[in-house]
């Protein structure tokens, strides 16, 4: 179902529930205990706007759910990348091959980590650091 009929669909069940319940509380449930109509269809609205407010958060659960389809159960464990239409994405890198995604840049620096820290502090090799390897 198309998101626009969702939200079309959760809509009109608020402002029915809204209805509803107002109308049945101000014409047929509180006549018998508050004769000022004022009161009574005050209370009324009341009511129905917390039954519409209860619809509402249904509403927007169903409307914002994702569509179960065999193709997306399928494809959960796979990362699809932005202009890779296979979705099976493979990066080697050294220091070993990653699947999906990988966020690479230029002239990252690291700051060392102050002796306060309680992490590793072991110093990652960086590409400036592998020119030399291997070398000797």
């Amino acid at each position: 179902m198309k998101p626009v009929v969702r939200w079309l669909v959760a809509g009109t069940v608020t402002i029915g529930a809204f209805a509803l319940v107002a109308w049945v509380c101000g014409a047929v449930i509180l006549t018998e205990f508050m004769k000022d109509p004022g009161v009574r269809w005050g209370v009324a609205g009341a009511v129905g706007v917390a039954v519409a407010a209860l619809a509402a958060l249904w509403g927007q659960s169903f409307a914002t759910a994702e569509g179960t389809s065999k193709a997306a159960s399928c494809d959960a464990g796979r990362t699809t990348v932005p202009g890779s239409e296979s979705g099976d994405t493979g990066n080697i890198i050294s220091g070993g091959t990653f699947h999906g995604s990988v966020i690479q840049g230029r002239n990252i620096s690291l700051s060392q980590p102050t002796s306060s820290c309680l992490c590793d502090t072991s110093r990652a090799a960086l590409p400036q650091d592998r020119g030399s390897e291997g070398q000797g």
